[in-house]
């Protein structure tokens, strides 16, 4: 049995972002666009811990649908752009 992942994310620039728990220990970008109910085409960024920047994080692309998302402090933090 999965235990729980808390995902957040941003959506196409809004200011407050979406929350939700999903009961899966190793979320993949596939599950992700499952769970949202838009239609288009989308890019999607997820924030990672980086010693790159000072800020100690950075938010990376992930293209692939069978791509495990990257966690930050335990959790999942993600942006979702419309692509133009």
């Amino acid at each position: 049995m999965g235990s729980e992942t808390e995902v957040t994310y941003f959506f196409c620039g809004e200011e407050i972002p979406y929350r939700r728990r999903m009961k899966t220990h190793s979320l993949t970008l596939g599950h992700f666009k499952e769970q949202l109910r838009k239609k288009g085409h989308y890019r999607y960024y997820f924030k990672r811990a980086s010693d790159e920047f000072q800020c100690g994080a950075v938010f990376e692309e992930v293209l692939d649908d069978s791509s495990v998302l990257p966690r930050y402090q335990g959790k999942i933090l993600g942006k979702v752009e419309r692509m133009d």
